[in-house]
Formats: C-alpha cells, structure tokens, sequence
C-alpha cells in the first residue's frame, strides 16, 4: 500500500512512527525452511486495531537532529530478540540492484508492512557472491525474487536494526535501482537470514559472513574511528499520544555501517534462541574502550558456530555492524549519551584480503564450495604475524622506498600509483625488510 506523509517544507526532522505486523504462519514451533528461533514482531494497537498511527513530523528539537517515534508495544517484545520475522509486499520498484564490492555488495529491497507508515528497508549480504551462481550473473538475486515478490506477500527474517545512516535522502539512495528500493528510513531487516512465502523458503544465512569478492573484500570502517562515532549524542524517552506509548529517540544521522574490529570478550558466550550472545570491550590501536558492549551472532552462521569457542579475556578479531541497543533505550528513566550500540558480528578471525578497488592483485578468496554452498573455513586463514612499523630515522618516511599495507601484507615501490591509505602505511627501507616482516611484493615492485 502507499505510504501516506504529511509534508511540512519548513522543517527536516523526520518521524518514523512504526508498527510492526504480527507474522501469521511462523510460529516458533513451526518455522518455515527450518530456520533457527525468531520473534514475532508484533502488530500495533492490539487486538481488532489494524490501523497503524499516523506518522507525524514534529518540530525538531535542534539543528541537525532527527526525531523517531516507534510504539512501544512493537519494541518492547523484540528488545532482547536476535532474529524476528516481518511479513509484508514488495511492490513495483522496491526491489534494487545488488551493490558492487566497493560499495558494501547488498542487495536492497523495501518492504511495505501492513501495520508501517515508514519504509522497512531489507539487505541482504553478500549479493554478489553467495551463492556461487550469484558469482557470475550479477541478476541473479533480483531474478529470484521478482518472482517471489510479484506473487503477494513474503516473510523476511534477519536482525531488526534502528541506526539513523539512511534518515534523509543521499546521492546513493537516488542512485539506487529504484528510487524506493532504498526510501529514507532508519529501520531495517540488516541482515536477512531468510525470505519465505508460504512452503517455498529461501535461506540466507550463508550471507551472512565477511564481505568478499574474487579474492579482495569490502573496505570496513577503520576501528580508529569508532571514538568519532561515539562523539555523538542521542537521547530517548517515553512519551505519550492520542493514548499510546512510543519511544521517542533524538539523533543525529550516523553512518558507520561495517566495522572491523577486535574484541576482547568479557564473560562467557552464552547459547540463547537465534544465536549467542555475549558483551566485549572494543580494542582499537589506541586504546580499550571500557564500557562493555552487548554483541551477538546469528544462529546457523559461520560466525554462530566460532562464537561458542570464544573465552572470556580473550581478544578477537571480528567484522560487525552495529545497531541501537534497545534494552538501553527501553530502561527506566530514558537514555541520553553516546550512541548505545549493540554489535552482530557476522565474522570471526576474518580473511585480511586486499581492499576493492585499491590496484593490488588479489588471486581467489580462501573458502571453499560445498554442495553448492560457499562458506568460509572455520579455521581462521594463515596470516603474517603482527609487526611494529620499523625503525626508519625520524622524518625519514617521506623517503621510504618501499611501503607496505598492514591490513593485506603487501608491500609496493613508494613511486606505484596505488598505495594503501595512509592510515594502513608501514614504511621500509629495503626490500628484505619488507619480506622479514612478513610482507609479499606487489606487481609493481621494483
């Protein structure tokens, strides 16, 4: 159905006054393709109300904030949820194009939910690569869809994610396969771990794993700049309309979508339904930060199955994306401070491959297919061990005749036109420095 606004050109805040629709056929006891626990999102307005509440666009509070609305009789159940089902259609021209490498390699689509005033944008991982036929016909997931869409509604599983990086329209939402396959928005199924309509199930939770393609991978956010992400101040609170309850969140927009990161795991990883979950302390070059973050990963994944060997104090290597952590938004008294993020990890002890498009040669990832089915081992691949930058005299690195990439472990000549960002620059003054340290040449080495 059209999504009805109320527009007011004077003002930018944008509210997202959303009600999720209760699943019918997907009980926990009988889920289709087999898939591992999920929640419900539950309809609003109880009992015999259908009718959602209708989005509204306050004031805004101050310059650059935009202000959400959700009921909260459709958060509260799914607070503490990893995974939960939405049903809904996926009209004309809410299906996108799947992503290269460079840009992340979704695959976008917006779901018109029943009981939603406010698109629900679904991403789907690894488009591009998974499965192995998607590997070489870049139409392949839109082709399986379509068919899927145009045939009524569908039931899409994943992780309900609230994260204000979509609030406005951008450049990339214009340019997307559709103009509505990505609408401004700030609540997502990212990522989806299955698409269903009534006994066909297509399970994606192969998907859901580190970002790659032909050997490069996707150029994670640098863990140096999370401190910048929690520079910002969001606020959230109970208030009160026309008889219901909503939590009302402050924020800013916020990018900051996949991470690489190292976590040191606080207390032991525990099994609950749709996956683990456990709380760590996040570790950049600088330093620790101290206040734990809750993390979790999602049942029937690679990253599900490494979770369980992971011991409290030690440090690990993982790819994550973030969203607001609901439990904290929902306490008592409300929430004000840095965003409260809540980390899924989708892998552990990643594949350090050469970043898309920075000109080195790549050669094929290291997983592996079987029975049709592509998925990273579950030993994490060979790596160089970690080496301090070498000793070069002071001010001497402008000289440097060679430099290498700390994340790949390639080295190039410091006249080659593709060097890796500075941030990533090691410097060495010889070649058999370079290769001591654990660093192999590139093609234009010389």
């Amino acid at each position: 159905m059209p999504i009805r606004h109320r527009c007011d050109t004077r003002r930018m805040a944008f509210l997202l006054v959303a009600g999720l629709c209760l699943l019918s056929g997907c009980s926990k006891s009988g889920q289709p393709g087999g898939g591992p626990s999920s929640t419900s999102v539950p309809s609003v307005g109880g009992q015999g109300k259908t009718q959602a509440p209708q989005m509204m666009r306050p004031q805004e509070a101050r310059s650059g904030l935009f202000v959400y609305r959700m009921p909260l009789e459709a958060l509260r159940p799914i607070q503490d949820s990893i995974v939960v089902d939405v049903s809904g259609t996926v009209g004309q021209g809410m299906l996108g194009h799947v992503h290269d490498l460079r840009s992340d390699e979704d695959l976008h689509f917006s779901l018109d939910a029943p009981a939603l005033q406010t698109p629900l944008v679904c991403e789907l991982m690894n488009a591009r690569s998974q499965p192995p036929d998607a590997d070489t016909d870049k139409e392949y997931w839109p082709q399986t869809l379509s068919p899927l869409f145009s045939n009524g509604a569908v039931t899409v599983r994943g992780v309900f994610r609230i994260w204000p990086d979509h609030a406005s329209t951008t450049q990339e939402q214009a340019s997307e396969g559709t103009p509505t396959s990505n609408p401004p928005h700030v609540a997502e199924i990212h990522p989806i771990s299955g698409i269903g309509q009534g006994r066909q199930w297509i399970d994606t939770r192969a998907n859901i794993a580190p970002i790659t393609f032909e050997g490069r991978e996707y150029a994670y956010k640098d863990p140096g700049r999370w401190g910048d992400m929690m520079s910002h101040t969001i606020s959230a609170q109970t208030v009160s309309y026309q008889g219901r309850d909503y939590l009302e969140i402050q924020t800013p927009q916020i990018g900051f979508n996949y991470w690489r990161l190292k976590l040191q795991i606080v207390d032991p990883v525990a099994n609950v339904p749709g996956g683990h979950r456990f709380t760590a302390r996040v570790v950049t070059p600088t330093r620790v930060y101290t206040e734990p973050v809750r993390c979790f990963t999602v049942a029937g994944t690679q990253a599900d199955r490494e979770a369980a060997t992971q011991q409290p104090g030690q440090e690990t290597p993982v790819v994550a994306i973030g969203r607001y952590d609901l439990a904290k938004l929902l306490q008592a008294g409300g929430y004000q401070g840095p965003p409260p993020v809540e980390l899924c990890v989708f892998g552990i002890n990643p594949p350090n491959l050469p970043e898309a498009g920075n000109g080195e040669e790549a050669g094929r990832s290291s997983f592996r297919r079987r029975r049709g089915i592509e998925s990273f081992s579950t030993s994490p691949p060979a790596q160089a061990p970690e080496t301090a930058a070498p000793t070069l005299p002071a001010g001497s690195e402008a000289n440097a005749p060679y430099i290498g990439n700390r994340r790949s472990h390639v080295y190039h000549s410091a006249d080659a036109p593709d060097l890796p960002a500075p941030r990533n620059r090691v410097y060495f003054s010889s070649r058999q420095e370079a290769e001591a340290a654990g660093y192999r040449p590139a093609g234009d080495v010389h």
